[in-house]
């Protein structure tokens, strides 16, 4: 799966995370309660992602 900076992600434990930097193996990432509330900052990898929710699109991919 393909993870850039600043993507939401769905965690298998049910909550959201945005990405908020890469590592070769991990990922630095906050932590969302479903209310949006932050609940931590910690360490992430690729097999605790269940799902990306929002990813921004490059500009040069959108067609006209």
């Amino acid at each position: 799966m393909k993870i850039k900076l600043f993507d939401v992600v769905k965690l298998n434990s049910g909550n959201n995370a945005t990405i908020l930097g890469i590592n070769k193996n991990t990922y630095r990432a906050e932590i969302l309660t479903e209310e949006g509330k932050t609940l931590e900052f910690k360490e992430i990898t690729n097999s605790d992602i269940k799902e990306v929710i929002y990813t921004k699109q490059n500009k040069s991919n959108l067609s006209l």
